[in-house]
């Protein structure tokens, strides 16, 4: 992994863990957050399919 990689994974993961501390104090559960998060990942890399065909 090259180190612009590196450093976007560490930014976006930064922010993952942000977004889901500031939805845990509004009284989201956690559960439902992860469930929404793995879903938008699955409909990214699926357009990322498609733009690359």
């Amino acid at each position: 992994m090259d180190d612009i990689e590196a450093d976007v994974r560490r930014t976006v993961a930064t922010h993952v863990a942000n977004l889901i501390a500031q939805l845990e104090r509004i009284g989201l559960r956690r559960d439902l957050m992860l469930d929404g998060l793995e879903q938008g990942v699955r409909d990214m890399r699926e357009q990322t399919k498609r733009g690359i065909s």
